[in-house]
């Protein structure tokens, strides 16, 4: 509904819910929403930080699909931060993740996009198209 300001809140209640219960599956989804809020948002450097906790969480739960989207939100917080080698990085443990890991055209959208983000960090400026 493009309502990202009340999706903060909503989002770190969700949050804050599932660590008391201690639903780790449904806190790692959580985290990856609020992230792409505050990507969303422009908040980038919340973004990351969010971002940066939930990969871990997927990873525990043997999620290797969901840590890559994640970690495809990650680079763009921190490419918007100007963190480029960090970016690349998580661009490519994206591309890890992403190929062959699950089926869909989601995980194929998400796997182009990361490469193609990771070629436009790493691409030699000097070279002609």
């Amino acid at each position: 509904m493009g309502r990202y300001e009340e999706g903060v809140p909503a989002c770190e209640r969700a949050l804050a819910l599932f660590h008391d219960i201690g639903g780790p599956h449904g806190a790692a989804r959580t985290s990856r929403d609020l992230g792409r809020v505050l990507l969303f948002l422009h908040r980038f450097p919340e973004a990351a930080t969010v971002l940066e906790r939930s990969r871990p969480l997927y990873r525990e739960a043997g999620l290797p699909l969901l840590e890559g989207n994640v970690c495809l939100l990650l680079g763009h917080a921190l490419r918007h931060l100007g963190r480029t080698a960090e970016a690349a990085t998580a661009y490519r443990d994206a591309v890890t993740l992403l190929d062959g890991n699950g089926d869909g055209s989601g995980r194929e959208r998400a796997l182009d996009a990361a490469k193609r983000e990771l070629d436009r960090l790493t691409a030699d400026p000097t070279r002609r198209p």
